[in-house]
């Protein structure tokens, strides 16, 4: 009896081992398939952030490309520029205080033209910067007829849709003196500027690309017109014209030039590409007075800034047919903008701005 419970308590115990073999190695496998599982969830939780990383690297890619091709351009364009001038006006900065936006341009930017539109009235170019621009080849480029003209006559040159000034002009107006005779230099198109040359290349220096990719060089006669059409400015007739504004262009077939201010006496203090040099000039009087508050500020500003052009070439009075000739495209406020406030200051107040002279 005792032998046969013995017997049996043995066999239990032996089922009871094997039972707890069994259970444990079952927990070994699950522990396993656990492990494995979670190894698995793992590996797809990393395949998927890689994926996830992949596409926005991919968006950021196209992202950047994008808004590159919508405000990067301009933003270099008118952002980045530094002069050769022995006056150094020609660092451009952008103007970012819509505040001081004069109140007759739009608080909602409202100028398209042919789908070139600025997004907010602080990208826009402005008038002081035009005339900057203007001052920058004065007194170191000597008029060349054709400069800033391409080979084939057509249209701008590369000097005219280049920013900065050509070292080349100020190498050419050294190697010359008081005799120099633009007649014997006719067509050496990158020794310096004509009129309509000139006007071209100090608008390509404030609007780069933005309204045209081939530059704003034209034929004298076709000037106006033609800058009216494409900045969407207001043309006006010689026989029609009551005030001048700083930055206008002048033009008749023949001659342009860009306006200043006008004075008290009734001359008119411009800048423009004229034998022999790129310089400030004032017109007499209306009635012929040749000693004018225009020409009086031409002498003075060619005279401070520009000497050695000024001892070499006074060239500073010109005639009345210069307030009679020519017809006037006054620039759209909302495409040249004057924070500054210009319209409404006098000739000297201007060149005191120009200058960044005290007031």
């Amino acid at each position: 009896m005792d032998k046969n419970i013995s017997v049996f308590r043995k066999k239990i115990d032996n089922i009871k081992d094997k039972n707890i073999k069994e259970r444990d190695l079952k927990k070994n496998e699950f522990k396993e398939n656990e492990f494995k599982e979670n190894e698995f969830k793992d590996k797809i939780l990393i395949n998927r952030f890689f994926f996830m990383y992949v596409v926005l690297f991919v968006f950021s890619l196209f992202s950047t490309a994008a808004i590159s091709r919508m405000i990067g351009e301009d933003d270099i364009r008118y952002e980045i520029r530094s002069g050769d001038n022995q006056n150094d006006l020609s660092d451009y900065e952008r103007i970012n205080d819509d505040s001081a936006y004069n109140e007759n341009v739009s608080d909602t930017l409202s100028y398209d033209s042919e789908d070139k539109v600025y997004e907010s009235r602080a990208e826009l170019p402005t008038v002081k910067k035009y005339l900057q621009a203007a001052m920058e080849p004065v007194g170191t480029t000597l008029y060349v007829y054709g400069g800033g003209w391409n080979e084939d006559d057509s249209g701008a040159g590369a000097e005219a849709i280049t920013y900065g000034v050509s070292p080349r002009w100020y190498e050419f107006y050294k190697e010359n003196d008081e005799s120099y005779n633009f007649e014997e230099t006719m067509y050496q198109i990158h020794d310096g500027l004509d009129c309509t040359g000139y006007v071209g290349y100090v608008t390509y220096q404030v609007f780069g690309e933005t309204f045209r990719d081939n530059g704003y060089v034209f034929p004298s006669k076709d000037m106006t017109s033609e800058y009216a059409d494409i900045f969407g400015g207001t043309l006006i007739s010689r026989d029609s014209i009551d005030r001048y504004y700083p930055g206008d262009i002048m033009g008749t077939d023949g001659h342009v030039f860009i306006v200043i201010g006008r004075c008290n006496d009734g001359s008119l203090l411009f800048v423009h590409a004229s034998p022999p040099v790129v310089s400030i000039c004032g017109t007499k009087t209306p009635d012929g007075k040749p000693e004018s508050e225009a020409v009086a500020l031409a002498r003075k500003y060619m005279s401070t800034y520009f000497q050695e052009s000024y001892a070499r070439y006074d060239t500073c009075i010109r005639d009345t047919d210069f307030l009679t000739d020519y017809n006037q495209m006054h620039w759209n406020r909302n495409v040249l903008a004057d924070p500054e406030g210009l319209d409404n200051l006098t000739p000297e107040e201007i060149m005191k701005v120009i200058f960044d002279e005290p007031k």
